[in-house]
């Protein structure tokens, strides 16, 4: 009878042991299988098109002033860059071409340059109005 009782309980303990690992290894696949691309046309799918900076209105805004001088003296240099007065924390929120939110950044405390960089690392690119303008004459 002991045998058959020790018989058993190895068999239950293998059968725990193989179904945590298939649970394991499922839930590994499924968060992965995500990230990886099945063909070419997906790579494209995740490129950023254009972003906005979503932030607050007037006097608030006077809280964030590397913000503030962005918006009145970098912004019009990005033309895929919206801003937006939604309220809130300064934040770039950046869209693929199907207009999906890729990424979030809050931005209230980075300088006039370090929002520049993250414009242009995800993709965003930047004229110098002063040469288009004269260009355009």
């Amino acid at each position: 009878y002991q045998r058959r009782v020790r018989g058993l309980k190895c068999s239950i303990m293998r059968t725990k042991s193989t179904t945590i690992l298939v649970l394991v290894s499922y839930l590994i696949l499924s968060v992965f299988s995500g990230l990886i691309p099945d063909d070419e046309e997906d790579l494209t799918q995740y490129e950023v098109a254009r972003a906005e900076l979503h932030t607050c209105t007037g006097c608030n805004l006077d809280s964030f002033p590397k913000v503030k001088t962005f918006i009145e003296q970098d912004a019009q240099n990005f033309p895929d860059l919206n801003v937006k007065y939604t309220g809130g924390d300064p934040r770039l929120r950046f869209y693929d071409r199907n207009n999906d939110i890729v990424e979030t950044v809050f931005v209230f405390e980075m300088s006039r340059e370090r929002i520049k960089e993250v414009l242009i690392s995800n993709g965003i690119k930047q004229i110098d109005r002063k040469i288009s303008e004269k260009e355009e004459l």
